[in-house]
């Protein structure tokens, strides 16, 4: 398995599909220091969504608690990145309260 180091440059490559996997792999290493990049990614309104939707997954697993004002900082527009990580997740009901609104639409 690549670095963290490794997989955090990866999340600078031109292929979608590369940053993608990099988000997803950051999430299994766990390591925090991947926390900030990917909330760049998070944050990007002009990367591809599946690629925000995975390091906003990849930021949940990690569970830097630091990251919750960061998350929490998300336009509205884009809330449904949160909404469809914590669909399946125990931390559902905190991080509702926490925006003030439900974040689980139907999609």
């Amino acid at each position: 398995m690549p670095t963290v180091d490794a997989l955090i440059l990866q999340l600078l490559s031109e292929n979608k599909k590369k940053r993608r996997e990099a988000a997803e792999l950051l999430g299994q290493l766990g390591d925090p220091k991947a926390v900030s990049p990917l909330l760049g990614i998070v944050h990007n309104s002009y990367e591809d969504t599946d690629v925000r939707i995975a390091a906003t997954r990849s930021v949940a697993k990690i569970g830097d608690l630091n990251a919750i004002p960061d998350l929490l900082r998300i336009p509205p527009d884009d809330r449904h990145l949160i909404g469809r990580v914590v669909q399946d997740s125990e931390r559902e009901d905190l991080l509702e309260e926490l925006c003030g609104e439900s974040l689980i639409e139907d999609y």
